[in-house]
C-alpha cells in the first residue's frame, strides 16, 4: 500500500468534514467525475465528488534546504451527484434538485469554516479553503475529457497553502534587527565619528500597538518597554550590558495569560537552525492597546520582567500564543508577532 502524503490527508480531511456536517449524504468519493457518476446510481441515495485535478508551486523559503517542505496550491472540483427520491405525486424529489441541495450546503460550510486542520504524525497545518470560480471555458475543458458524462453543476475551490511533506520549513538565517547605509569619506551625520567610515542605521519605532479584545479568536501582541521608556519590537546588546530581565507588554484581553516562549539561532553554528529553547511561561495580558508616552496606566506598570534565553552572540525571538476553541470544537492556536533580541560580540 502507498504511504499517505499531505496531498491524501488533506483530501481526506476535507471529505471528513463535509460528510460529518452534511445529513442525508450517503458517500464522497475522491475521484474522476466519469467514475464517480458510473457509481452513484442508486435511486434515493445522494453523493458528492472530489476531483482533485491541478496542483500549483505556491512557495518556497528563500533559505530553505531540499529536506524542508515547500507549500502547494491544490484545486478541487466538487460535484454534487444527486439522485431522484421517489415518493407520492408532487413530493417527489428530482436528481436536479437535490444537486441544488448539496451544493448549497457545501457552499455553506465551506463559507463558515474556510480554514481546515490538516494533521498527520504529529505535524499540523492549517489550510484556506478558498473558492475558485470557473469560467465557462473552464468547465468546459474540465469536463469534455470525461467520457460520455453529460456536465454536473460544480463549484471550485482552491486548498492552500498546503505544505510538502506536512511539517514547518526551519529557519536558518538571522533576521534583520535594522536598516542602515554604509557611508565613506567624510561623515556628517551628527551621531556618528566625524571622520573614517561609519554606518547609520534605524530601528522601527513603535507609536502604539492594540489588540481587538472584543473578537474570541483574538491574537497576543508584544512589545518591548527599553530603558528609555520607549515601545521596540527589536533590542540589542552586547553579552556584557545584556540584563537579567528585559520588560515586555502583553497586549490581548486583560487578565487573560498567554504562553511566552523564546527560539534561538546560535552565530557559531553553521548550519544555524532557529530552536526552541528555555522554558514556557504563562503570563496574563496587561491591556488591549499601548501608546508612547501614555501616563495612566504607566507603560512601566504594565510591563512584565521576562529572562532573556541568549546570553552568546547570536539572536533569540519571543513569541506567544494562546489555544482558542471554535465554535465547531476545533483548536486553533493563536500567535503574536515576534520580538527580536540581538546579542552581539566584539567586530559584530
Amino acid at each position: 500500500m502507498l504511504a499517505t502524503t499531505s496531498l491524501s490527508v488533506a483530501a481526506n480531511t476535507l471529505r471528513s468534514y463535509l460528510a460529518a456536517n452534511i445529513a442525508d449524504l450517503d458517500s464522497i468519493f475522491i475521484s474522476h467525475p466519469k467514475e464517480a457518476a458510473e457509481q452513484a446510481n442508486s435511486e434515493g441515495k445522494q453523493y458528492l465528488n472530489l476531483f482533485f485535478y491541478q496542483v500549483e508551486h505556491g512557495g518556497y523559503p528563500a533559505d530553505g534546504r531540499s529536506d524542508d517542505p515547500f507549500y502547494l496550491r491544490v484545486n478541487c472540483l466538487i460535484t454534487p451527484l444527486g439522485t431522484k427520491e421517489p415518493g407520492p405525486p408532487h413530493t417527489s424529489v428530482s436528481a436536479g434538485e437535490n444537486d441544488l441541495r448539496l451544493m448549497g450546503e457545501v457552499l455553506r460550510l465551506l463559507h463558515e469554516q474556510p480554514v481546515l486542520m490538516v494533521e498527520e504524525g504529529g505535524e499540523t497545518a492549517h489550510l484556506q479553503v478558498v473558492m475558485n470560480p470557473l469560467s465557462l471555458d473552464d468547465i468546459n475543458h474540465l469536463w469534455s475529457n470525461q467520457g460520455e458524462v453529460a456536465y454536473r453543476l460544480s463549484v471550485g475551490y482552491q486548498l492552500s497553502l498546503l505544505p510538502l511533506p506536512l511539517g514547518t520549513a526551519k529557519e536558518r538565517s538571522p533576521l534583520t534587527g535594522s536598516i542602515g547605509i554604509g557611508t565613506g569619506g567624510t561623515i556628517t551625520v551628527e551621531s556618528l565619528p566625524s571622520e573614517g567610515f561609519g554606518m547609520e542605521t534605524a530601528v522601527p519605532q513603535i507609536t502604539s500597538m492594540s489588540v481587538d479584545a472584543s473578537r474570541p479568536d483574538w491574537s497576543p501582541q508584544l512589545v518591548f518597554l527599553d530603558g528609555s521608556g520607549r515601545l521596540q519590537t527589536v533590542l540589542s546588546f552586547s553579552p556584557a550590558t545584556l540584563p537579567a530581565s528585559l520588560d515586555v507588554i502583553i497586549l490581548g484581553q486583560a487578565g487573560e495569560n498567554v504562553t511566552l516562549s523564546w527560539q534561538e539561532w546560535d552565530a557559531g553554528e553553521n548550519p544555524v537552525p532557529w530552536r526552541d529553547v528555555g522554558i514556557e511561561q504563562d503570563l496574563p495580558a496587561a491591556a488591549d492597546r499601548v501608546d508612547q508616552g501614555q501616563t495612566e496606566p504607566s507603560l512601566s506598570s504594565l510591563a512584565a520582567p521576562v529572562s532573556p534565553e541568549i546570553s552568546i552572540a547570536g539572536q533569540a525571538v519571543l513569541s506567544a500564543q494562546r489555544t482558542w476553541v471554535r465554535p465547531d470544537g476545533s483548536l486553533v492556536v493563536l500567535r503574536s508577532n515576534p520580538l527580536l533580541l540581538i546579542v552581539y560580540g566584539e567586530g559584530s
